[in-house]
């Protein structure tokens, strides 16, 4: 596990400085009545920028998954892009965190791997809260909401109202996917679980399952990219958000850096202007 030595003089220099600043901040904003928003906003900046002067963190490693619009390869192209892959870079870049994204390892392995205490250099995104995994991670966010929908393909003409309703079919999953976990676990339906999602469309296609649970935003541009256009939305089931989940012994200092850094985005606009360079909202 690395270690950090003690904090040189120049160090602690710095990190006198950067509360010094921060307080002088926050009593300004208090004084000009700008409310407690922008004086932690305020506060966020000045820490952040400060963290990567005095305390250079060390490289991270951020694991995720295939999922247009979040991260994927545009046709013929060898580098990621995707909403949520700008947005890590991103805060990465503003929390002075050296960042590699690498989509090479199956989710539900790479889940394994970061929340191993061994591990002092690994996030994943982008992942959902759940009882079992809180206790696991050290989180950031949230980085968005998404909303857990069945897709079905054009054909499918079944009147779908709730979940109930659904329980007849074939449904399809991934492992340790937390949409398919809270089918499976909490309302105990069953699900046909593939070792990977980028599977689930061809299966639908095919006629192997009825219905393939997704995001609303990801499951009509996924299914396209692996060639298999036309399915439709036909349940809405569950909105939740997600996060950055690191693991437990990424420092916190690197863990509060990216917060601020992430909270500075949704401040000045940067998150807006990622949002639409995929068509999200």
């Amino acid at each position: 596990m690395p270690t950090r030595a003690p904090p040189s003089p120049e160090e602690t220099s710095w990190t006198l400085r950067v509360k010094l600043l921060a307080s002088f901040w926050a009593s300004r904003a208090a004084t000009l009545g700008l409310g407690a928003w922008l004086t932690r906003l305020l506060m966020g900046v000045v820490a952040v920028f400060g963290a990567c002067l005095a305390h250079p963190s060390e490289a991270i490693t951020f694991y995720t998954e295939i999922s247009e619009p979040q991260t994927f390869y545009r046709p013929g192209q060898q580098t990621l892009t995707g909403f949520s892959f700008d947005l890590i870079n991103e805060m990465a870049s503003r929390a002075g965190v050296p960042a590699t994204v690498t989509t090479s390892v199956p989710w539900g392995r790479a889940q394994t791997m970061v929340a191993d205490p061994v591990q002092a250099d690994a996030c994943l995104f982008s992942v959902t809260k759940t009882p079992e995994r809180l206790p696991k991670f050290q989180w950031v966010g949230p980085l968005g909401m998404v909303k857990w929908t069945l897709f079905a393909r054009a054909d499918f003409d079944a009147s779908v109202r709730n979940l109930e309703d659904v329980r007849p079919f074939r449904i399809g999953g991934y492992n340790r996917d937390a949409r398919t976990e809270y089918l499976v676990r909490e309302l105990g339906f069953k699900v046909d679980i593939a070792p990977d999602d980028k599977i689930n469309p061809k299966k639908l296609a095919t006629g192997r399952i009825d219905l393939w649970i997704s995001n609303l935003d990801n499951g009509a541009r996924t299914a396209e990219s692996a060639g298999f256009p036309g399915v439709k939305p036909v349940l809405t089931f569950n909105e939740v958000y997600n996060y950055l989940a690191c693991g437990p012994s990424v420092p916190k200092p690197t863990i509060a850096a990216l917060q601020l850094a992430l909270d500075s985005i949704n401040a000045d606009g940067m998150r807006a202007r990622i949002a639409r360079r995929y068509q999200m909202k």
